[in-house]
């Protein structure tokens, strides 16, 4: 594993169209014969997490090597309009308008599946990050994640 040096020479971009999905607590309860105590995970999100390294695999440039240094990461989450939008935010969103998603999910909850996805895959590890930079919108596109990478400004 390495560093690709062209990579430092531009941004790298991707758009995966998936419906972005966040990673919900693990829930405690009591396993119904024993009657012990038992952590329950969300099985959806290993196939959702599967999905999205589908999908940069798909993009991933060729001779792209990962990374082992730090980086800037942004993550832009875009979900189809709701049905109780108000009308000036529906005219902004079919206006190529940037609106914000100030509803659930958390972006928190958002953004930990997408690097547990990529992390092996783009970035050796996700302590590489030293900038995250992380949005809700809501799109005239069809519901999609947008990945960035750069590399910070006083990288050497």
């Amino acid at each position: 594993m390495g560093l690709d040096i062209s990579f430092f020479d531009m941004d790298l971009s991707f758009k995966l169209y998936i419906e972005p999905k966040a990673k919900q607590s693990t829930r405690i309860g009591k396993h119904k014969k024993t009657g012990r105590a038992m952590a329950f995970s969300d099985k959806s999100l290993e196939a959702y997490q599967d999905e999205i390294l589908l999908l940069w695999k798909q993009q991933r440039p060729k001779g792209f090597e990962v990374i082992d240094h730090c980086i800037n990461v942004s993550i832009e989450f875009a979900f189809a309009p709701t049905k109780n939008l108000a009308s000036s935010q529906k005219f902004a969103i079919a206006h190529y308008q940037r609106v914000f998603k100030t509803t659930k999910p958390d972006l928190d909850n958002l953004t930990k599946p997408v690097l547990d996805a990529l992390e092996g895959h783009i970035f050796t590890n996700d302590s590489r990050i030293s900038i995250l930079n992380t949005q809700k919108i809501y799109t005239h596109d069809k519901p999609h994640i947008l990945v960035s990478i750069s590399k910070p400004y006083n990288f050497d």
